[in-house]
């Protein structure tokens, strides 16, 4: 939503504001650190020409918007999973933006609108190739599976391999950072994701991946081409994983190798012109 918002900014034909509802992080905390004050709005105003809403941004959207366009960023598979509160959103019209070909699918059976694929986008100045990576340094992004991460910080430890462990969230540059330090990154996603943005970063930044299957990252994610895949929730799996990259540099290389054009393809320049072509053709700008 952060980077969209950006997009909406650089368009000479936009003029964007944030909406924190009670639900919201706070009023211009985490990535909406820098959004100047006067870009920030209380509730969703009638005054606008087009509303962009994120997955449960319809619990404060009441109505149609008066006949005003629509934009639903979908970002997870779950969208189209009728347990899930967001399943029921997919009836109210709108034009949808689905980050990968597995969101898409997902979606399509039940979403009422048109809907189009823009794959996430990875500021490549920040995620770069580190040169000077620490030998047998390791990241492990333990955000949503923390109990996983402490286990595997700990057996990869006891192993003589130095382990970041990521278990709150931290500054997105300090995490690339981290990531161009690092031989190899081990991202410990849920068990289905819409797309997974922490192992595209990492490959853009010159790590060696681990990363189980989470459906929303089979665009990228290759088992023994660009990443190893242990089974999900499966610690023995993953420190096996490890230690085989962090003992061959051969085998580094060569996902990278295999990785890199893959990564540096989704450039945040390609995801601003997809959503501005998305803007034209549905006559939204």
């Amino acid at each position: 939503m952060r980077d969209y918002f950006s997009h909406c900014l650089d368009h000479p034909r936009l003029d964007p504001y944030v909406c924190f509802t009670p639900d919201s992080i706070p009023r211009g905390g985490g990535p909406w650190g820098d959004i100047p004050a006067d870009r920030m709005v209380d509730d969703l105003t009638n005054d606008c020409d087009a509303y962009f809403l994120g997955g449960v941004d319809w619990r404060f959207f009441h109505g149609d918007g008066g006949g005003r366009p629509v934009v639903n960023l979908i970002q997870h598979v779950r969208h189209g999973d009728p347990s899930d509160e967001r399943f029921a959103y997919l009836d109210r019209k709108a034009f949808r933006i689905c980050v990968s070909p597995e969101v898409r699918e997902a979606i399509a059976p039940r979403a009422n609108g048109p809907f189009t694929l823009i794959k996430n986008g990875v500021p490549l100045d920040l995620f770069r190739n580190g040169e000077n990576k620490a030998p047998r340094s390791v990241v492990i992004c333990a955000l949503k599976n923390p109990r996983l991460g402490l286990r595997l910080q700990a057996a990869l430890r006891a192993e003589g391999l130095d382990a970041a462990l990521i278990a709150q969230s931290v500054p997105r540059a300090e995490f690339a950072a981290m990531l161009r330090r690092s031989e190899v990154f081990v991202g410990l996603p849920n068990r289905t994701e819409g797309f997974y943005l922490p192992a595209l970063e990492a490959m853009a930044a010159g790590c060696a991946v681990v990363c189980a299957d989470a459906v929303g990252n089979r665009g990228f994610c290759f088992h023994d081409r660009t990443c190893l895949m242990p089974g999900f929730d499966d610690p023995a799996g993953h420190v096996k994983m490890v230690l085989s990259l962090a003992g061959d540099e051969f085998l580094r290389k060569r996902l990278r190798r295999e990785a890199s054009p893959i990564a540096v393809s989704h450039t945040m320049e390609a995801e601003r012109d997809g959503f501005y072509r998305f803007l034209k053709e549905n006559s939204i700008v």
